[in-house]
């Protein structure tokens, strides 16, 4: 399965030859599932998971579907440890085990499906039972009111509710038999605005006899008329002329002050509080009800009309518990007590993954990680305190100890991710050696199932993931330089071997099987000089070690035998003798060097080779210029850096110390991989410069040595 690369643009970051990606723009997952791509820093690796994180334009090729920065979701994507504040993210991301899986799947089940019947019960609440505020009177009949006025209230949410409350009052309640009713009294019943009438009307326990209480009905009738009608003179009723409406008004709300006047205050309540605030609508007829009482000083007719109206309170009350009852479904019911009794076990670390987190940290961190249970959710805390989400800055931690925690906890999330690769940018900068090897082996065992793109610039993690795993995987040179071949450089299996073993490699020049692909035998043998001196010195041969330290300086003037020196050290005759001083190097036209090795069969170590000439070139130019221009005592100043410190004193001026800068700025002149004497690394150096960078040095230096 292969990843085509068709676009990639973000900002003016990527050159054009990534704007109509056409060459060099596949990774290929066919037959590995890692791929690194060495990149050294400012070619751009955080940009490249950037713009594939949808903050760049891209176009791409996957599994036979196109994907661009607006519907891809291929990616998984791990920052460099710059962009991990935090460790995003809650537990159930990152824990493995059968318990623990279980309780979370449980959990994020009960929690939908409890959002699924909350969201039911509101809307019977409101449209069938005409509750739809906590401040109803009606709450006041119910039982559960305190539950029931969570869910009515407009403003909760099922995760307002306590789940194990709720879960325990339903399995305690029994489902009720609803009566026939009259569906307009029970509307009567559950309209809010006769709440108070038929709250009033049920505590009634006594009433008086009043023979005239059916006039005030009267006179409240002929009060509407006459208001109405206030500007008419002849009666709408008989047809009489000539008659006082404000007079006649007069005397009837006299009559009824008479009679309301005589009234005791139970009886005043009454009028007051129920019969004057009924309206139309009286389902229960209880205006005509309550007067046929009070002109009879029948208690008889209320408590009938009382029992009546309970009964549809009841009923109301009855078809609330029957929702409720109702709401929960077998199936929840079951996963709940599954999860109850899960939760019930003590919480353990089961998975294997997060058994090595826990046992690194603890053994190697001396902190404590665990997990909590609070308020229905798992929480990973360290030394007792949460620390998913939390900034860097605030845990009690170093920045190594903070950078493998959120990596290690990053890594376990995109085990459970369903993103088809895992994208990890520069996973080891910063550690130790420790820690590079616990998170090598967490990459390749946390995520031994998926695809992974890893980008980097140290060479320990490639020789890290093939140490631990012995398996192969492809590497590719990111390259994005202007005038360059950019892309993604496949390195072949061969130069692989090379770059990742040095055994590998000594073996290659020990056992000959070099020479067939030499071009310019010359050049190879001047090119290997720092390598064969760290090599000398790694297998303890001072002899060799100091000859070809006559090499290494340009103020040195000794002739030295390479094809002696090479022999004695990889056991192999070169084609012909090679008597060489400094002079014979500095003769080299460095600026026609062709092929020293085969460069289709073996691009890279020809890169390295020329590199690594071109470093050692420069390097003796610098030295012999200055140390002839200044009359440098060499007795006192043998390192590169004194001399150049001897040679642009600070007391003398300023363009002194831009020349000193000059100098000391230059990768090519004080690269430690290529002078420290013991370091046989021979691919970093090279493969850390780009083409542009090198042949910009070398014109600057050599320009400014010709103008000194």
């Amino acid at each position: 399965m292969e990843l085509e690369f068709l676009k990639l643009q973000k900002e003016n970051i990527f050159c054009e030859d990534f704007i109509e990606f056409k060459k060099n723009n596949i990774i290929s997952f066919n037959d590995n599932k890692i791929n690194v791509l060495y990149a050294p820093n400012g070619v751009g690796k955080s940009s490249f998971c950037k713009t594939l994180s949808g903050q760049g334009d891209f176009v791409l090729k996957y599994n036979g579907n196109l994907y661009n920065n607006e519907n891809c979701n291929l990616f998984h994507i791990i920052s460099d440890q710059n962009s991990r504040n935090i460790i995003k993210g809650v537990a159930k991301d990152f824990l493995i085990g059968d318990d623990i899986a279980k309780e979370f799947q449980l959990k994020e089940w009960l929690d939908k499906k409890f959002e699924i019947i909350f969201k039911d019960l509101k809307s019977y609440y409101k449209n069938i039972l005409n509750l739809s505020k906590k401040s109803d009177e009606k709450l006041k009949w119910l039982e559960n009111k305190n539950l029931i006025e969570q869910i009515v209230n407009p403003r909760s949410h099922s995760y307002s509710l306590d789940l194990d409350d709720f879960v325990s009052t339903v399995n305690n309640l029994s489902y009720i038999d609803i009566p026939e009713y009259d569906e307009e009294k029970m509307n009567y019943i559950m309209n809010e605005k006769n709440c108070s009438i038929i709250q009033k009307l049920i505590n009634i326990t006594e009433i008086t006899k009043v023979d005239n209480f059916s006039k005030l009905e009267q006179y409240n009738d002929a009060i509407s008329i006459l208001q109405k009608y206030s500007d008419l003179t002849d009666c709408i009723i008989c047809d009489a002329s000539d008659i006082d409406t404000n007079y006649l008004l007069e005397q009837k709300r006299m009559k009824k002050e008479d009679i309301v006047n005589k009234l005791d205050e139970n009886m005043k309540d009454i009028l007051k509080g129920i019969i004057d605030k009924i309206q139309d609508n009286d389902s229960f007829n209880i205006k005509g009800q309550l007067s046929n009482a009070i002109v009879s000083g029948n208690m008889g007719i209320v408590l009938t009309l009382e029992k009546e109206i309970q009964t549809y309170i009841d009923i109301y009350k009855s078809l609330s518990n029957n929702c409720l009852f109702k709401s929960l479904v077998e199936e929840f019911k079951t996963k709940y007590n599954e999860y109850i009794v899960i939760q019930n076990r003590e919480l353990n670390f089961t998975g294997e993954d997060i058994l090595f987190i826990e046992e690194f940290i603890e053994k190697n961190l001396n902190k404590e990680i665990s997990l909590k249970r609070e308020k229905n959710k798992i929480t990973l805390t360290l030394e007792s305190e949460e620390f998913l989400g939390v900034d860097r800055e605030n845990l009690k931690l170093s920045t190594g100890e903070q950078n493998f925690i959120s990596l290690a906890f990053e890594l376990l999330k995109a085990k459970n991710t369903t993103d088809k690769i895992i994208l990890i940018d520069d996973p080891i900068s910063s550690f130790d050696s420790i820690f590079k090897n616990k998170i090598v082996y967490a990459i390749t065992k946390f995520l031994s199932n998926k695809n992974i793109i890893l980008l980097t610039h140290n060479l320990d993690l490639i020789k890290l993931i093939k140490f631990q795993t012995g398996k192969d995987f492809n590497i590719y040179l990111f390259n994005n330089f202007e005038n360059q071949e950019n892309g993604f450089i496949e390195i072949n299996k061969r130069e692989q071997e090379l770059m990742i073993s040095i055994s590998d490699l000594l073996d290659f020049i020990r056992l000959n099987k070099i020479q067939p692909y030499i071009k310019n035998e010359k050049l190879y043998v001047y090119s290997l000089i720092p390598f064969m001196r760290g090599y000398a010195k790694f297998i303890g041969n001072q002899n060799e070690k100091e000859k070809l330290s006559q090499l290494m300086h340009g103020y040195k003037k000794d002739v030295i035998d390479l094809s002696e020196v090479y022999f004695n050290l990889f056991a192999n005759h070169l084609s012909t003798n090679y008597n060489v001083c400094v002079e014979d190097i500095l003769d080299i036209d460095v600026d026609s060097i062709d092929q020293i090795i085969d460069s289709k069969l073996y691009p890279l170590l020809n890169k390295v080779l020329y590199n690594n000439l071109i470093y050692l070139y420069l390097r003796l130019k610098t030295e012999k210029v200055l140390v002839d221009r200044f009359e440098i005592n060499i007795n006192r100043c043998q390192r590169l850096s004194s001399i150049i410190n001897k040679s642009f004193p600070e007391n003398k001026g300023i363009e002194n110390v831009k020349k000193r800068i000059f100098f000391f700025s230059k990768k090519t002149l004080l690269n430690e991989f290529n002078h420290f004497e013991g370091n046989v690394n021979i691919f970093q150096p090279a493969i850390d410069i780009s083409e542009n960078i090198l042949n910009n040095e070398k014109k600057e230096i050599i320009e400014m040595l010709n103008n000194l």
